[in-house]
């Protein structure tokens, strides 16, 4: 009987590392151009991740490594001249944003938890803004804020994003968008080191299905050698 006991306390022990386990915050997906593309630089095997992308109207959106920062190349982005706007709202408006796109695998879902990037003013002149959306959350700003660091120099930037319902338990995916608003063409923003956080893991069904499964098989085996 004692033997058993111990068998079964192991089973509830294994069941309670696996979902421990999954709860963890691991690296999603982070673009720290280190090639000079647009193309993720690291992510999770589960995950796919899009190239940041032009969101349809900003002048220009690449990867400069001629800018003198510490670390180069950073992804460099400029409004249209006809929509530029200081006002985070206008610049999604008017697309006025880059994007990308991040999908979980079939059967698995995604709960973020963090949000970092370096920001800053491509040059001293003239007020400068960035914000944050997604496709999930609609037309809230996740964050908007004026931005008062100057190349060389980033504005280090986190968002907590785990406290937001809509960006946990995604089963498919999810589009960041990053606001461009300067007040002309010629004012650029500029990114480094844009990383997603968060965890990866079954289904809720097929999690418990597999806990299930995992105490059933150690009761059995508990009971055949008792």
């Amino acid at each position: 009987m004692k033997q058993a006991l111990q068998k079964a306390g192991r089973g509830f022990f294994l069941v309670a590392t696996l979902l421990a386990t999954v709860a963890r915050g691991d690296l999603i997906a982070q673009y720290s151009f280190t090639a000079t593309n647009l193309d993720v630089t690291l992510g999770h095997p589960n995950i796919t991740a899009s190239s940041i992308s032009n969101g349809g109207a900003l002048s220009q959106c690449l990867v400069n490594a001629s800018l003198a920062y510490s670390t180069t190349p950073v992804l460099q982005v400029n409004p249209n001249a006809t929509f530029a706007s200081t006002n985070v709202s206008a610049s999604f408006a008017s697309n006025n944003f880059f994007q990308f796109t991040i999908t979980v695998d079939p059967g698995l879902t995604l709960s973020l938890s963090n949000l970092s990037f370096n920001v800053a003013r491509g040059g001293s002149s003239s007020t400068r803004y960035t914000g944050v959306r997604t496709d999930l959350t609609g037309a809230t700003n996740l964050m908007e804020f004026s931005i008062a660091a100057v190349r060389p120099t980033w504005l280090v930037t986190n968002l907590d994003l785990s406290a937001m319902p809509q960006l946990q338990n995604i089963s498919g995916s999810v589009t960041f968008l990053f606001a461009v608003a300067t007040p002309s063409s010629g004012n650029s923003l500029e990114f480094d080191d844009i990383t997603l956080t968060g965890s990866v893991i079954p289904e809720p069904s097929s999690l418990w299905l597999t806990a299930t499964a995992l105490l059933a098989l150690c009761g059995w085996h508990a009971r055949r050698t008792n």
